[in-house]
């Protein structure tokens, strides 16, 4: 994951999926502009997200991160029509609020983005969260979704992100993130099986792996790519080998999804 020092945000060349962190009242209305005149000095076409400009209908309390994820397509689409180089969406997430967002409508509309975007290297999106709008609870479920981070935050305990094949989960999880990581799996999963590459996880504690288990169980099952010896034991002696045939082990870290 990068973090960017705060401020940062103003002028660096970004491209994927970044969250920004804005913890200042007045600081969106300062860096928002430049974040703009870069993407356009890049030759971008420029697209924002925001209260009155939504992506997608939530004033009747309910978000749809399909029609999200449809507007992020036709903006690249677009673009690519007219002839820019990409797009920049700059988003200020408080459009979000209508639907008053849980940590588990967060993380799977950041997931979902997060996996579009691995497959459009020509779209740059900045999740702009701010820190006045969103509980705690909420932003760790926006970091852990984002590769890139900027503004005055600490590393994330654990992160999980799209690769092109399989989801990347990396740090720790342990009881401290176990809310924020259950919901994490469920929104991975809730398309069917997929494979998470785990070569990057420093810990897992026996409830971040039941959760792993029980999303296997509802979702059709779950590779788990570049599993360490430690994890392999963890897994063993929990007795999970046999009690979760729908959740495979592999130390390949070559292994492609089928």
């Amino acid at each position: 994951m990068d973090i960017l020092p705060d401020g940062a945000i103003r002028a660096v060349r970004l491209d994927g999926h970044v969250c920004w962190l804005v913890s200042a009242p007045g600081m969106y209305a300062q860096a928002a502009p430049e974040l703009l005149a870069e993407g356009q000095r890049l030759g971008q076409m420029c697209v924002v997200f925001a209260p009155g400009r939504e992506p997608a209908d939530v004033a009747g309390g309910r978000l749809d991160p399909a029609q999200v994820l449809r507007a992020v397509t036709d903006a690249r689409n677009r673009a690519s029509a007219e002839g820019f180089s990409g797009v920049r969406i700059l988003a200020d997430m408080d459009w979000l609020l209508p639907a008053r967002p849980t940590t588990g409508d967060i993380v799977r509309l950041e997931l979902m983005l997060d996996r579009l975007l691995t497959a459009e290297p020509d779209v740059t999106v900045v999740c702009a969260y701010r820190s006045s709008s969103f509980d705690t609870g909420q932003i760790a479920a926006a970091l852990v979704a984002h590769p890139v981070v900027s503004g005055p935050v600490e590393r994330p305990q654990f992160r999980f992100v799209a690769g092109t094949a399989e989801w990347l989960l990396s740090g720790e999880v342990d009881a401290r993130v176990r809310d924020v990581f259950e919901d994490v799996i469920r929104a991975a999963l809730a398309h069917g099986p997929q494979v998470i590459d785990v070569s990057e996880l420093d810990f897992i504690d026996v409830s971040g792996v039941r959760a792993v288990v029980t999303g296997g169980r509802s979702d059709g099952g779950i590779v788990l790519k570049g599993v360490s010896p430690a994890l392999r034991r963890l897994w063993e002696v929990s007795g999970f080998a046999r009690s979760a045939p729908m959740v495979r082990l592999t130390d390949d870290r070559t292994l492609e999804r089928s």
